[in-house]
């Protein structure tokens, strides 16, 4: 109605503060269709794309292909597979997203491959502007990277440059927003368990963020 995806008067934070990315992608589907008829394809091609990524990064790292086919199948199976595959949600957007930075950081890092790097940061700034819990999860990305280059940190070089300007370009568009507008990266009380006030609150957050 505005001509933009900028944030607009009088939305709740989901509407507003939340990453928009995969909520821009499911809306150019809705205007090439005219209506709502087949935005839920975009759940279902990320799901499809998510179970290829299981099977693969199995094949990956070292399993059999009997051992591909099981993982497959296991995730396949999950309720929240199932259930959010023929919805207008995202977090199977997310999952995809999030599992590619897996898949194309194992084949940067341990082949040293240019457009597997910029995979990497394109699944990367992707799942970022998809959801605010990517943020906690660099931590768990930089110690898979530091896990497979082992002392020869040069191999991460690429895939962290790609992921710096991918994020820049494809997953900051509502953070920069919420840091105009409100002062905050994510502008919204739901995700103040990703915020810390005190040192005291560090544990408690370390807990929470682990488990994330």
């Amino acid at each position: 109605q505005l001509h933009s995806i900028a944030q607009f008067p009088g939305a709740t934070e989901r509407q507003a503060a939340f990453p928009a990315d995969a909520e821009v992608i499911q809306s150019w589907a809705m205007m090439l269709a005219h209506g709502d008829r087949t935005v839920q394809l975009i759940q279902w091609t990320a799901g499809i794309g998510l179970l290829a990524l299981v099977g693969a990064c199995t094949r990956r790292l070292g399993f059999s292909r009997r051992d591909a086919v099981l993982t497959t199948t296991v995730a396949a199976s999950l309720p929240m597979v199932v259930a959010q595959s023929s919805s207008a949600q995202n977090d199977l957007i997310f999952a995809f997203f999030a599992l590619g930075v897996v898949y194309f950081g194992l084949l940067a890092i341990r082949d040293r491959s240019t457009p597997a790097a910029i995979f990497t940061g394109i699944a990367f700034a992707l799942a970022v502007g998809t959801k605010s819990v990517a943020l906690p999860m660099v931590v768990a990305f930089a110690a898979f990277g530091l896990v497979l280059c082992g002392r020869d940190f040069d191999r991460l070089v690429a895939p962290a440059a790609a992921a710096l300007i991918a994020l820049i370009l494809l997953g900051s568009f509502n953070y920069a927003q919420n840091i105009a507008k409100h002062g905050s990266l994510t502008a919204a009380p739901s995700q103040d368990a990703l915020r810390v006030h005190s040192p005291a609150e560090l544990p408690k957050n370390a807990v929470r963020i682990a488990w994330v």
